[in-house]
């Protein structure tokens, strides 16, 4: 049996089979790699998601801090919902205005919403507040008797409810956006 340069032998005489890849081997390593592809885009996070979901969450720990700064003082506190966030006010002369003392560190004072995350709806004690206007976008805490409170986000993606519940406590719900 004849032997080539590279070391190989040959089984017949003048027949060498081709070397290389069939189209269906590749098309077959192609779907394989687009599936890999897919699977790892699927499982990482979205970034502007990942954003609105965690603003949603600072928002029910800046109605939390409204509601404790409250219990800790002797007058009112206000969470007002702005075009671009939330902002703790406090009473003062007949005026809501912003608090003197900003709270410590890492709580502050003010929240501002990532883009595509809007105020969508508030009712306050069942009662739903128009928010075209400036002065019904306060939901007002009182030392030693929380407010009942609806509070609606909307994202690009998703929708959140932060409730205000009888008991004081404050919870986030997460809802699939219509």
């Amino acid at each position: 049996m004849p032997t080539l340069a590279t070391g190989r032998s040959e089984s017949r005489a003048g027949t060498r089979r081709a070397s290389g890849f069939t189209l269906l081997e590749i098309l077959v390593v192609m779907v394989i790699l687009g599936l890999l592809a897919v699977s790892v885009n699927l499982t990482l996070p979205d970034p502007a998601r990942q954003a609105e979901a965690e603003a949603a969450a600072a928002c029910r720990r800046q109605a939390e801090l409204a509601a404790r700064l409250a219990d800790g003082r002797a007058g009112a506190l206000a969470l007002e919902l702005g075009e671009r966030g939330l902002n703790l006010l406090e009473n003062r002369d007949a005026l809501w205005l912003p608090l003197a003392t900003p709270p410590q560190p890492p709580a502050q004072a003010s929240l501002a919403l990532p883009e595509g995350l809007r105020v969508s709806g508030l009712e306050i004690d069942g009662r739903r507040i128009d928010l075209s206007r400036a002065e019904s976008r306060r939901i007002v805490f009182q030392p030693g008797q929380p407010p009942l409170f609806r509070l609606d986000l909307t994202g690009q993606h998703r929708h959140w409810r932060i409730d205000g519940l009888p008991n004081g406590h404050i919870e986030l719900h997460d809802e699939a956006a219509s």
